[in-house]
């Protein structure tokens, strides 16, 4: 193992070594704002060993315990040889002194599995690879170590935030969520927390910046906010662009104001919505969200090792007591709607 970088997330360290330089070049572009100088006890490591097999594909169980065809589990440690969205990805998962300590592996597959990658990866390329690796081997670990040790919990959300409060923006992908969110800051006394992800509490949330990458359709609606979301001169697959919104536009928290759930309809409406079906309507559509769907299922591997009674319905339960306190609505707008006409309708409902 030759280079390591190190991250950091709301007080959550992240270290990651790796023989794969490249690799890591591209994480330090991604994610330049979670770059952190090096500590001595982060509450994760993670090793990458790009081009070889940690795990026999017909692993002995020994001391293991088979849970299922991808899972096998020791006294403290998972073994994960296979993943169906990745094929050639690998981990083994170790309870570590400080947190987690994750040995991982990926070999581009050979053979019948090489095959798998076009079912699940379309136009499958160096870049989505390494996007998806970014998920498995940072985001993933991070947000299950915060959401165990302060319970914050995900959410497939955008948020922008006012000095009077956040706009939390719920939806799936496709109907102008990101877009939207950031058609707000606009307004220069606006403030990004995320545009994909965030985290929660019963009273806050929380920012989880990712990179920007926007499509032709979402260039063109938002040209540039006046220099306060900038190119990055970055180009990659489907036509998106990457961009980056300065520090001094980013929060870290807020308290929210109104919730939105984002829909495409025939015509531009705010409806309210009761705080229980809200809480259905959110909790579905994260089922539905990729991002939130594939963590649910690493969470539940992680969760193997330190199970904890009542876990699941305290999201459900701190999610529940956020929204008693704000006002949700469904938002929907027609396609090809005007982001100021949207923006004002929304901000109209905040009171300022």
């Amino acid at each position: 193992m030759s280079n390591t970088l190190f991250f950091t997330l709301h007080g959550t360290w992240l270290s990651l070594e790796s023989n794969n330089d490249t690799f890591l070049a591209y994480i330090q572009e991604q994610l330049s704002a979670w770059l952190s100088p090096k500590v001595e006890s982060p509450d994760i490591e993670i090793q990458l060993h790009w081009g070889r097999e940690l795990i026999p594909a017909h692993v002995t169980l020994g001391s293991y315990r088979r849970l299922g065809r991808r899972l096998l589990m020791g006294d403290d440690e998972i073994i994960q040889p296979e993943f169906v969205n990745l094929p050639g990805l690998q981990l083994h998962t170790t309870l570590a002194r400080t947190g987690l300590s994750i040995e991982a592996a990926f070999r581009v597959p050979s053979g019948i599995r090489s095959r798998l990658l076009p079912m699940f990866m379309s136009k499958p390329n160096q870049e989505r690879i390494y996007a998806t690796l970014v998920y498995y081997l940072i985001y993933f670990p991070l947000l299950w170590h915060i959401e165990r040790t302060r319970q914050w919990y995900p959410l497939h959300a955008s948020a922008v935030s006012w000095p009077q409060g956040a706009v939390i923006l719920t939806g799936l992908g496709g109907v102008g969520k990101s877009t939207l969110t950031l058609a707000f800051l606009s307004d220069f006394s606006a403030h990004l927390l995320s545009e994909n992800l965030i985290l929660h509490d019963e009273n806050l949330v929380y920012a989880f910046p990712e990179p920007i990458h926007l499509d032709n359709r979402s260039r063109k609606l938002l040209n540039h906010l006046n220099g306060r979301l900038k190119p990055t001169g970055q180009a990659y697959s489907h036509s998106r662009q990457s961009y980056e919104v300065p520090q001094s536009v980013r929060v870290q928290s807020a308290k929210p104001r109104i919730f939105c759930m984002l829909r495409q309809g025939q015509e531009l409406g705010l409806r309210l919505v009761p705080p229980q079906k809200a809480l259905e309507i959110i909790l579905s559509s994260d089922m539905l969200a990729r991002e939130v769907n594939e963590y649910a299922q690493q969470a539940a591997a992680l969760n193997l090792l330190l199970p904890k009674t009542g876990r699941l319905q305290q999201r459900i339960e701190v999610l529940h007591k956020l929204l008693k306190k704000v006002n949700c609505y469904e938002l929907t707008i027609r396609p090809g709607e005007s982001l100021e006409r949207a923006t004002a309708l929304v901000q109209g409902r905040l009171g300022w």
